[in-house]
Order: structure tokens, then C-alpha cells, then sequence
């Protein structure tokens, strides 16, 4: 009971005072409330005036111009801020738009007037990273501030056109050295390309290529191989059909007359028919089957029709035989035998070289790929600065 009491009297109390003193406090606060608009009333009305300017990054790979190009943007757009709100330039706008006349009249200088018109402009950049990452646009708002709305809108127009000015004048000035530098670039990659051409043309072949040729090379040896057992049969057939005997008391007969020479024309022929059937008449077994049955052919022409003695016709042998002796076609087989044997020797050192780069394949594979990626690589760079 006691503390109820005690709060409702302090109400009381304070209501008291309140109807006492109320008609003082309303008109303390009308004359601060007056005197608040009055002020707000008599100070001069201020405006702002914006202008955002863009400034978009050259496109000019990163991996090359990085630290020596595109890396200057931001130094150059503070440098060219700096460049705008030095003295000469601010005098020159303030007296262009005769901003500040009763600062400048109270000075006597325009110097104050400058340094009231660095604090009425103000920079915000904004940095935007476009999608890809490959650009980075730089936004800026340039803002001024100022009495008159007219004037404020025209100083802050001529603010943002001196600046976009300076830009190109600095770009224009970077361009040249921009072009040089590329220009160079282009130079050095395009030697280092055909430097790795060069090294890859000089590079073994790959393992696919080098056994692709060893098994050409075994083809060829198994063909000269072929034709070297099918040129010592004919030699070995040739040879029995000329080959006499001495028969008993000296006599001299041959180891075959008109049957082994009709015989042998019979299997050349035969064996001229099989090369046709596979080869063209332009084909060198062809060719010298048909030179041998040529051969044998004027043999058989040329033999008497009688039979003389067999010593007589022993010594008509001989005498043929040395007779027609640059005709012989042992002769012929005999320059083929070599021809095909010096054909073998050089196939079995090619065959000896390819397998030996066939053991060492695995690491040279390795340094081909290598050598193939720093190709690609520079071929890229190169393309990229086209």
C-alpha cells in the first residue's frame, strides 16, 4: 500500500509541474524551432551534379603485357585524377566558369578558391570484374558540388570531358609503345615456333612409324631372299644343262643333248606362263626368262640335224660354248646373285638401325611428346598475338 502511494504522489507531483511550466516549455521550443528553420532558411541551397565515366581494360593477352600494359591502368587513372586536381588546371576552371567570386574577392587570390573547389569534387572508383575474368572494367564517379544547378551541371560535364581527354592522350601515347612491344612479341614467339619445328623435324620418327618401316624392311628381305634361291636354281639347272663328262678312251659326251635342251625350254616356258599370270612383260624375271628361252632357242637352231661323232660333237660343244660365251646367261644370273646380295647387306643394316631405335623407343617417346606440348604451346601464343 505504502509504495503504491509513494509512486502515485510522485505522478502527481510531476503533473503538478507540468501544468505549472507548460506554457514555458511550448515556447521555449517554438523559438529554438524558429530559429532552427530560420537558419536552415538562410543558408544558401547546395547541389550536386554526377557524372560515371567507364574505362575498359585493352585486350591484350595478360600472359605478355601483364606487368608492362594492362598492369597501369590503375596508377594511370590516379595519376590522371592527380593531373586534374592540380592548381593550374582547377584555376583554370574556376576562372573559366567564374565559380567562387566572393571567396575570391575577400582573398585577393585564387588560391583559396582552388582549394574550396578540391573539396567540393569527389572521386569514387568502382572496379567490375567482367564474366570469363578475362577484363576488368573500371566504373568512376566524378561529382561536384555547388550553388547554382546550372553551373554545377556544366563544371562537372567539363570535369568528366577533361578526363576522358587525358585518357586518350595517355592511351594514344601508350599505343605506340603497345604496337612496338607486340610487334616484338610476335617476332620472338614466331622464331621460338620455328625453332620447335625445327627440333621436332629433327626428332626420330615415333615408335608407330619406325616399326611400321622395320616390317617393310623384313618384307623386302623375305622377297630379295626369295629371288636369290629362285636365281641359284636357275643357275644350278643352267649349269647341268651345259655340263659334259669325259666318257671312256678319252671321249668327250655331253650330260645332255636335244632332250635336255627341249626340257629346259619346256620348264622356262612353263615358268614364264606362272610370272605372267602375276607380273607384267616389264618385269625383271620376266625379262630374263624370256632372255634364256631366246638363248636356247638359237642353241637349238643352230645344231646340225645330223649326229656327228661324239668326240666331234663334244668339240662342237666347246666350241660353241666359247663361241657364244658373252651370251651365256650365267653371266646374267651371276651380275643378279651380286646385285641381290648387295641389296641384302644394305636392307640388314636398315633393319639393324630401326630395331636399335625400337629398344630406346619408350624414352624417345617421352621427349617427342614434350618436345610436342612446347610446340602447341608457342603455336598458341602465336596465334593469340595475330
Amino acid at each position: 500500500m505504502s509504495h503504491q502511494a509513494h509512486k502515485s504522489s510522485g505522478f502527481q507531483r510531476a503533473l503538478e509541474v507540468w501544468n505549472r511550466r507548460k506554457w514555458l516549455a511550448t515556447v521555449v521550443f517554438m523559438v529554438v524551432l524558429a530559429g532552427s528553420l530560420s537558419a536552415i532558411w538562410a543558408l544558401p541551397s547546395l547541389y550536386r551534379s554526377s557524372a560515371t565515366v567507364v574505362v575498359d581494360r585493352r585486350e591484350v593477352p595478360d600472359s605478355f603485357v601483364r606487368s608492362a600494359v594492362t598492369g597501369e591502368l590503375e596508377p594511370r587513372l590516379d595519376s590522371i585524377s592527380q593531373e586534374l586536381l592540380s592548381r593550374a588546371r582547377l584555376e583554370a576552371v574556376v576562372t573559366r566558369f567564374d565559380l567562387y567570386r566572393d571567396l575570391r574577392r575577400q582573398e585577393g587570390t585564387p588560391e583559396a578558391a582552388v582549394q574550396q573547389m578540391r573539396r567540393d569534387i569527389q572521386f569514387a572508383a568502382k572496379a567490375t570484374e567482367q564474366p570469363g575474368g578475362k577484363n576488368t572494367t573500371i566504373a568512376f564517379t566524378l561529382s561536384y558540388r555547388g550553388m547554382d544547378p546550372d553551373t554545377v551541371a556544366r563544371v562537372t560535364n567539363a570535369l568528366a570531358t577533361s578526363y576522358v581527354e587525358e585518357n586518350s592522350r595517355v592511351r594514344e601515347r601508350q599505343a605506340a609503345g603497345t604496337a612496338q612491344f607486340l610487334k616484338g612479341q610476335l617476332a620472338e614467339v614466331k622464331q621460338k615456333v620455328e625453332e620447335q619445328e625445327r627440333i621436332l623435324g629433327a626428332q626420330p620418327q615415333p615408335v608407330e612409324t619406325e616399326l611400321a618401316a622395320l616390317e617393310r624392311l623384313n618384307t623386302r628381305l623375305k622377297i630379295n631372299t626369295d629371288r636369290q634361291l629362285r636365281a641359284l636354281d636357275r643357275r644350278e639347272r643352267l649349269v647341268r644343262g651345259f655340263d659334259v663328262v669325259e666318257g671312256p678312251g678319252g671321249t668327250i659326251s655331253p650330260s645332255g643333248g636335244a632332250e635336255s635342251i627341249a626340257a629346259r625350254l619346256a620348264k622356262l616356258k612353263h615358268e614364264l606362263t606362272e610370272l605372267r599370270t602375276r607380273y607384267s612383260d616389264k618385269y625383271p624375271d620376266v625379262i630374263r626368262v624370256k632372255s634364256e628361252i631366246a638363248a636356247l632357242e638359237r642353241r637349238r637352231a643352230e645344231e646340225p640335224p645330223e649326229t656327228p661323232p661324239a668326240p666331234e660333237r663334244a668339240r662342237g660343244r666347246r666350241d660353241e660354248a666359247a663361241a657364244g660365251q658373252d651370251k651365256d646367261p650365267l653371266k646374267e644370273i651371276t651380275a643378279e646373285l651380286k646385285a641381290l646380295k648387295d641389296e641384302e647387306h644394305t636392307l640388314r643394316q636398315a633393319i639393324a638401325t630401326y630395331e636399335g631405335r625400337a629398344d630406346n623407343a619408350p624414352k624417345r617417346q617421352q621427349e617427342y611428346q614434350r618436345q610436342a606440348r612446347d610446340y602447341a604451346t608457342l603455336k598458341e601464343q602465336y596465334q593469340s598475338l595475330l
